[in-house]
């Protein structure tokens, strides 16, 4: 089955926190082969750096990150685990990957300014850089969309960089930023918060232009609020606040609706905050502590509800989709508080069953348990990858 522009927003204490990662959409949407049976280990590296980034994936190259420590942006050889290339400096946000280049932001040898490079996805090397002062942002990589690089920073600004020569082409200061994240499709850049003033709101800029586009408030329950990061698929832009996941026509903003997922226990439905997103296959899913809820992408109607294996701890849950397998890590919530070991799962959606399971970390004398979670992981080429404090590995039927 085809992945329709898999788009997940990762997990955090609170879903108004939260970021996306599209890897796919920086490359090129692909079929992804699921993993139906029990995974081996086709490789796996010490990367020598814990604070990973996320995965960007394209012809063979795997692309990632780390945020802290030595730092760097790294390439490793999806075949064989080999090294390609490395760049210093810690990255922001993580890879984005289009046209064989890699778009990443180091920091540089001055600690207050940062650099946008294009880097040649086989060798590394750069055909131009832009440094700024605090150019980009730990929630989200850079954007490319037609022949722009679009990168949002922490301090609050959006700037677009010509993809060919890195000259500048637009930029918005002082913004009110929900998440440092943005997605893009059809000409349009989507920022979770305003331009200016409150943001309590949703802004699609043309992305050629930086012009706004069109601009709403994000509400639930009657209430404005700061909304997550945004996934867009299928002519819809999907956002969450609260225990609301909402819709918008991404063309129009006109809101198409919304679903509060929060899971119901013993009756009643949790006030709690939503973990993550995910939109495959016309499909929108959110997981929460209890269970993962499947909601049309056109229409928001109930499509499924799956329980999850285990009881889980919020912060470390993590999604993604091939096909129609859902892939969720999540560590185990122990009593008092302490933290279970670290578990990647199968789903299989239209059987509502577990299919595997398979322990990322490695228990060791700091980690007894292996509870060493993993926030990316990418499925690419039938195999998954992830990465977390200890291991970069490649998972494969």
């Amino acid at each position: 089955m085809r992945i329709v522009v898999p788009v997940v927003l990762l997990a955090a204490a609170a879903f108004a926190q939260s970021a996306a990662i599209d890897p796919a959409a920086a490359t090129r949407a692909v079929a992804v082969a699921a993993i139906r049976t029990e995974p081996k280990v086709a490789w796996e590296v010490k990367p020598r750096y814990r604070d990973a980034s996320a995965f960007a994936f394209a012809d063979g190259v795997l692309v990632t990150g780390n945020t802290s420590g030595q730092g760097g942006t790294y390439a490793y050889d999806a075949t064989s685990g080999k090294q390609m290339w490395t760049v210093p400096g810690h990255i922001r946000g993580g890879p984005a990957i289009a046209g064989g280049a890699v778009y990443a932001v180091n920091d540089t040898k001055d600690r207050y300014r940062f650099a946008l490079r294009k880097l040649d996805l086989r060798t590394g090397k750069a055909a131009w850089s832009v440094a700024e002062e605090d150019m980009g942002n730990h929630d989200g990589p850079p954007v490319v969309i037609d022949a722009q690089v679009v990168v949002v920073s922490r301090s609050g600004s959006v700037a677009a960089f010509d993809s060919g020569t890195g000259a500048p082409l637009w930029r918005h200061d002082k913004l009110k930023v929900c998440v440092g994240q943005l997605s893009a499709a059809d000409g349009l850049v989507y920022v979770s918060g305003g331009l200016s003033g409150s943001s309590d709101t949703l802004t699609a800029l043309d992305a050629a232009t930086g012009k706004t586009a069109w601009r709403v408030a994000v509400t639930s329950a009657g209430a404005k609020g700061c909304g997550s990061g945004t996934a867009v698929a299928g002519g819809v832009v999907v956002t969450g606040m609260d225990r609301d996941v909402i819709a918008y026509d991404a063309r129009t903003g006109e809101r198409k609706w919304t679903r509060m997922v929060a899971p119901t226990v013993a009756g009643r439905r949790q006030d709690v905050a939503l973990a993550q997103i995910v939109v495959a296959e016309g499909v929108v899913y959110a997981a929460t502590p209890t269970a993962i809820i499947g909601s049309d992408l056109s229409s928001g109607r109930a499509l499924v509800e799956l329980p999850l294996p285990v009881t889980a701890e919020l912060s470390t849950m993590a999604l993604m989709a091939a096909g129609d397998v859902l892939y969720l890590h999540a560590n185990s919530a122990l009593p008092g508080g302490s933290r279970g070991p670290a578990m990647l799962y199968a789903l299989d959606i239209a059987e509502r069953r577990v299919m595997w399971s398979y322990a990322v970390a490695r228990p060791d004398q700091y980690d007894e348990v292996g509870s060493w979670p993993t926030r990316f992981m990418l499925p690419a080429e039938g195999a998954l990858f992830y990465e977390n404090q200890q291991l970069l590995v490649k998972l494969v039927p």
